[in-house]
């Protein structure tokens, strides 16, 4: 079949896919939302099929809800907090067939993700007027004079005329005083102002309670269109969502995987993830899908739209092509959201303060049931709140970019290493080249006796280390650090292509047995890939391999970001992790080049901290390649952590790409 005729062939069944369009209300029946949808999707493949790039989009009938203003907004959303290479994110998105972005200027990538909107809509497959974008003001530009300066900096990053929502970010100012100031009516009445000059089509809310929202409601000229909440099955929200639908409030769902990771910076959480619940997983077992699908497919069914991210190109397309195309059965719908466990991962702990306007926790979300939370969760000074960026692995997992290599051990340190990492910010642990898995077993219980993290919130990596029985090595390590199962396990490409196929069949059939949650390769070639890839069951999901500036491995790199295996440096530094401490270390930190732009990033900001290694970490993230770094003291493993807060300016990283060795 033709590349033309297999696009026609997905376009009629994009056009024949109506069942999942759920009413995500009242007031609309099923009949309306899907006539609405069908006929955006007829007009988007009219406009689109006299275009040149054509070919290079997807087009999904994707299921919408009203608005009280009779604007449609997308049930299934892009969402952009933290994403790594944002452009290509959003452009990815785009050609996935997903119609509704978000974003907001706290963010501080919307010039970027304006980028990716120009470049789209220049090509003229998808009109303006197709998409549903949505921004944010943030905290300190409440006062009245403020807010229609900030909408026009959005607009201009985003290189738009007009949005179509947007949103208070949060029911809190800049300032700490007893009342709220300036008070949120003056913010309310600019952002009205916003629609009537056209600058918004719709105004709303984000973390707003149903006392909060009750009191806007009772002097809006103009009614907030959505409330933007954290919604997932371990958070339903439900009191609330059943508050706003009644009111003709559209609910929009954050950190809609409930993934521990998803609270970011703002707050530490110690809980379990719901795409581990045994009830969601045998749901998508029996529906052959995946569980961040099924919680997907929940949040569309709970009255929602969701908002979901992805780093990669593969996952992105997923996300929208396998929540689009079936409904959870009533039953099924019932059992998930029947699950007891429920808690808020994003509380706003930040915002609290003893002077006001918010003190605890129950004044700032208006639940009683919050006081209790409060007292057995309080936040320690010790522990430093970092949202890593992490990238979508195997099936669901999201793998932290940055991991901490245990190395050589020392006799009761490294589980204090393991420790101090995990205070540090580190989610994110190999232990492929430590000697002592008793010492980092006892580093990790420590952390969960004290609740610093829970062991969903952990990604652990190891590498096979007995070829002669890799099935009885794996279960070994995991025996010795006293766990159900690895996140990532790695087979060193040693020996020929027939053994490499033999013993990655073993490490396929762990996969299977679900004492690995994703596999991949250590230190290979592309040849090497290539063959794996033509006869394997699975393909690799990571490959650990060396890479740095002295040592780019180009086409190595190049090769995986086209097959969407990610690459992780395990020698960021020039010198693989892992490796005694007494050796000579890499001339690569040393180089003139490197130490000169450490200098000036900290003589610029001296609170950045940054030292060669962080520069050289940097480095390896801009080239898109996840990094492996090793224990060097309390100080150094917070700088480690630190590397998301800054960039390289592209000369410098341009500068570091063409060093040499001496």
């Amino acid at each position: 079949m033709s590349a033309v005729a297999k696009k026609d062939q997905a376009v009629e069944a994009a056009l024949a896919n109506t069942e999942h369009i759920k009413p995500a209300s009242t007031t609309e029946t099923n009949d309306e939302l899907k006539e609405y949808s069908r006929a955006l999707l007829e007009q988007a493949i009219e406009i689109g099929k006299a275009n040149e790039h054509y070919d290079s989009y997807s087009f999904v009938q994707l299921p919408y809800a009203k608005l009280q203003n009779g604007n449609y907004i997308p049930l299934i959303g892009l969402g952009t907090y933290k994403s790594q290479d944002i452009g290509g994110a959003v452009e990815a998105s785009l050609r996935a067939g997903y119609r509704h972005i978000d974003c907001a200027s706290h963010y501080g990538n919307e010039p970027l993700i304006g980028e990716a909107f120009t470049k789209v809509l220049e090509e003229g497959v998808i009109k303006r007027e197709q998409l549903f974008i949505t921004s944010k003001l943030w905290n300190d530009d409440h006062e009245g004079h403020k807010v229609k300066p900030a909408l026009e900096k959005t607009l201009k990053d985003l290189g738009l005329k007009y949005i179509d929502l947007f949103l208070v970010h949060w029911p809190f100012t800049d300032k700490n005083t007893k009342e709220l100031e300036p008070p949120y009516k003056e913010t309310w009445q600019a952002m009205e102002e916003l629609v009537d000059l056209g600058l918004a089509k719709n105004v709303g809310v984000s973390n707003m309670s149903i006392k909060k929202l009750k009191d806007v409601l009772s002097y809006a000229k103009v009614k907030p269109a959505v409330n933007q909440v954290e919604v997932h099955p371990y958070f339903r929200n439900q009191e609330l969502i059943e508050y706003c639908a009644s009111e003709g409030v559209h609910v929009t769902a954050y950190s809609s995987l409930g993934t521990p990771s998803s609270a970011g910076h703002l707050v530490k959480k110690s809980a379990p993830n719901p795409s581990h619940d045994p009830i969601i997983r045998e749901i998508g077992k029996k529906r052959g899908r995946i569980a961040q699908e099924v919680i997907i497919r929940w949040g569309v069914q709970h009255g929602t739209s969701v908002l979901v991210k992805s780093g990669t190109p593969k996952h992105i397309k997923s996300n929208i092509d396998n929540t689009t195309n079936w409904a959870l059965s009533d039953e099924e719908y019932k059992a998930i959201t029947g699950i007891k466990h429920q808690l808020r991962l994003l509380d706003g702990c930040p915002w609290l303060h003893e002077v006001g306007p918010y003190r605890t926790f129950a004044e700032l979300w208006d639940d009683d049931g919050e006081t209790e939370r409060e007292r057995n969760n309080l936040i320690s000074e010790v522990y430093n709140f970092v949202d890593i960026p992490t990238i979508t692995v195997g099936d669901e997992d999201e793998m932290p970019l940055i991991s901490f290599g245990t190395g050589p051990a020392v006799e009761n340190e490294t589980r204090w290493e393991i420790k101090q990492a995990i205070q540090a910010g580190h989610r994110h642990f190999d232990v492929s080249t430590t000697g002592m898995l008793e010492e980092v077993k006892e580093g990790l219980a420590l952390a969960f006796l004290e609740k610093m993290v829970s062991r969903d919130e952990l990604w652990i990596t190891a590498t096979v280390r007995n070829y002669w029985d890799i099935a009885g090595s794996v279960r070994q390590i995991l025996k010795d650090l006293a766990l159900d199962s690895l996140n990532l396990l790695l087979l060193p490409a040693d020996g020929s292509m027939e053994t490499i196929r033999t013993r990655w069949e073993q490490v396929e059939q762990l996969y299977h047995d679900n004492l690995v949650q994703a596999i991949g390769l250590r230190d290979c070639t592309v040849y090497q890939l290539q063959q794996l890839m033509a006869s394997s069951k699975i393909v690799p999901s990571v490959i650990s391999v060396e890479v740095h500036p002295f040592y780019k491995n180009e086409e190595l790199v190049s090769f995986c970001k086209k097959k969407d295996i990610f690459v992780i440096s395990h020698s960021p530094s020039g010198m693989e992790t892992g490796k005694s401490k007494s050796e000579e270390r890499s001339k690569l930190l040393t180089d003139p080049v490197v130490t000169g732009i450490a200098y000036e990033i900290n003589k610029a900001n001296k609170k950045l901290n940054q030292h060669r290694l962080q520069v050289l970490l940097r480095w390896v993230l801009q080239y898109g390649v996840a990094a492996v770094c090793e224990a060097a003291g309390k100080e150094i493993d917070r700088a480690n952590v630190g590397v998301f807060e800054w960039e390289l300016k592209p000369a410098d990283f341009k500068k570091l790409s063409n060093i040499k060795p001496s």
